[in-house]
Order: C-alpha cells, then sequence, then structure tokens
C-alpha cells in the first residue's frame, strides 16, 4: 500500500505515485474539497436557485432521459453492432438474481455520483464540468463496450450540469436512480431478453 497523502491510501508501489496523483490525493483530502463534494445542493427539493436547468426536478430529468434511451432502444436493437454490444450488457444482468442486480444497479449509481459530481467535481480548479464528463466517459469505457461510453457521454454531461446548478450531489443521483431504474426494467423487454 502507498499513502499518497495524509489521508487517502491507495494499492500501489510507491513509485507509482506522480506528483498529480499525489496533488488530486491532497486536494480529495483537504478541508476545503471534502464539505463541497458531499454538499447535497442548496435545496432538498431539488431545485436550484438558478435559472433554467436547474429548476427542473431532478426525478423528471431522469424520467425524460430514460424516455430518450428507450426510444434510442427502439432504433438500435435492430442495428446489427450497435443492438448487439447493448444485448451483452443486458444478458449479463439478466443471469443475475433480479433484486440483487436491481440493487447493485442503483447503489453503482449512487456511488458514481459521489465520486464523479461529488469529490472529483470538488477537487478539479477549472472546468469541472468538462473533466468529470470526460473522466466518466473513460472509466466507462474500461468495459470495453462503446454504447456504455455513449450513454456515459449523455448522462456525465446532464449530471455535470445538474451539479453545477444545484451545487450538490442530491439531483445528480436522483437523475442517475431514476435514469437506472427504468432501463433496467425496460430495456430487456425492448431487446427481447
Amino acid at each position: 500500500m502507498r499513502n499518497c497523502s495524509p489521508s487517502v491510501t491507495v494499492p500501489m508501489p510507491a513509485s507509482s505515485c506522480s506528483l498529480s496523483q499525489m496533488s488530486a490525493a491532497s486536494r480529495l483530502a483537504s478541508s476545503r474539497a471534502v464539505p463541497s463534494s458531499f454538499h447535497f445542493g442548496q435545496s432538498f427539493s431539488v431545485s436550484a436557485s438558478q435559472p433554467g436547468f436547474g429548476r427542473l426536478p431532478a426525478i423528471v430529468v431522469g424520467l425524460f432521459l430514460a424516455g430518450v434511451f428507450c426510444l434510442g432502444g427502439l432504433v438500435v436493437r435492430d442495428l446489427p453492432w450497435l443492438g448487439d454490444q447493448v444485448r451483452n450488457v443486458l444478458e449479463l444482468g439478466a443471469h443475475g438474481g433480479g433484486p440483487a442486480v436491481l440493487a447493485v444497479t442503483l447503489l453503482t449509481g449512487i456511488a458514481e455520483e459521489i465520486f464523479f459530481r461529488g469529490a472529483v467535481y470538488a477537487a478539479v480548479p477549472r472546468r469541472p464540468l468538462l473533466v468529470t464528463t470526460i473522466a466518466y466517459v473513460l472509466a466507462t469505457l474500461a468495459t470495453g463496450n462503446p454504447m456504455l461510453g455513449f450513454a456515459a457521454v449523455l448522462l456525465g454531461l446532464v449530471t455535470g450540469l445538474q451539479r453545477r446548478a444545484s451545487g450538490g450531489v442530491l439531483a445528480p443521483i436522483l437523475t442517475h436512480v431514476v435514469w437506472s431504474g427504468i432501463l433496467f426494467f425496460a430495456l430487456p423487454r425492448i431487446f427481447g431478453i
């Protein structure tokens, strides 16, 4: 184990801690990053005081985004290569127990938002929306599935804009959970799985 900062321990050899990693780890652990990274936003009703995008309730945004993805699923399912990419993900979920896979799906969405739109967003001094969206997409592309990467672009931008508008992570969490929950039930039916 290599300790890159006073409070962040990561499993790696001592020689692999770069200056930028130590700086990012220190920023995440600093007292300035932590309070704002886990702040739920300006109001519990998930409406921001700023006009525009921040005024849309997060659940409505999640419903709209899920609807867009369901419509996209109707188109993509008949395209050989793209449809196969979505089917691969859906078949993985079909092998597990329904309630357990749903719980993991929802908890993963919460954890992703706390990490990317919470801690990382707060630690990035300039252009946090762009940086966190790119980081989220790259992490998702590590699955090897370009359709998940495409989903990450759209979801990352929307939840990043919510983070910027609300000042917290509650709106991104609610949007992500609603989006994931609906797609968990709808996409297998759309793709016949």
